[in-house]
């Protein structure tokens, strides 16, 4: 953008004639796009993950979140042997009553043959409704022994939101930072918007991230929203607790 500037000499009542014959400095301004932060916020790496002979190994600021990821993955373990108890048992019934009512049907066949009297076949159809109620009372017991284990890990979950972090974020691994949002700005941020990051061990130097998640619970003494930032490029420099 160009801007021309007059040089004329006010200091007498009335400008000369030569006002309009003023020479002209040219000035080429370039303008340059900077971009303000909505939020301004104050965070902590809470969350840290390497690779340790092959596996992911996560460091956390709290030990209260390194001991609900830990009983997550023990959860994890008895969600899945007990889901799979309940397929076993379902099978199992299933084949018993499936056996005893072909036993059925072929007494049946036979009581009409007069090969075999009715009493054997009452005998057998009450053994068939015996594994029904059985097969019922089995695979319902190991439902219900599954659906508790299920409550066990919400509960976990829900502890591990209380705390400032989401269990499902942790699965792509890297480096999260948890935020407090003042509550009048909440409405400012959402997922996926560009973070700029800085450390007091690392001064001068700026980091990139992306909001991943705001957390739907509210600070109520603090009036504060929780949110978790992913950096994009992890630095080991970097360490839980800054």
């Amino acid at each position: 953008t160009a801007y021309e500037i007059r040089n004329c000499d006010w200091s007498s009542d009335v400008c000369s004639s030569d006002l309009f014959a003023a020479s002209l400095q040219r000035l080429v301004v370039e303008s340059t796009p900077t971009t303000l932060p909505r939020v301004e916020a104050i965070g902590t790496l809470v969350a840290a993950s390497d690779v340790v002979d092959g596996a992911q190994r996560w460091r956390f600021a709290q030990p209260e979140l390194l001991s609900l990821h830990t009983e997550l993955g023990q959860l994890a373990h008895e969600i899945e042997f007990h889901r799979q108890h309940v397929d076993a048992i379902k099978a199992l019934g299933t084949a018993r009553v499936q056996a005893q009512q072909a036993l059925v049907d072929r007494q049946r066949r036979l009581v009409e043959s007069g090969a075999d009297t009715a009493r054997d076949l009452a005998l057998s159809e009450a053994e068939l409704l015996e594994r029904k109620l059985t097969a019922d009372r089995t695979l319902y017991e190991a439902q219900s022994e599954l659906r508790v284990v299920e409550r066990r890990r919400l509960a976990v979950v829900q502890q591990f939101e209380q705390a400032g972090l989401s269990p499902d974020l942790l699965a792509a691994g890297g480096q999260l930072v948890v935020a407090e949002i003042p509550e009048v700005h909440a409405a400012q941020v959402a997922c996926g918007q560009a973070c700029r990051l800085r450390f007091f061990a690392e001064p001068g130097r700026e980091y990139a991230g992306t909001l991943l998640r705001v957390m739907p619970t509210l600070a109520v003494a603090q009036h504060t929203v929780r949110v978790v930032v992913a950096l994009r490029t992890p630095d080991p420099a970097l360490r839980a607790g800054m």
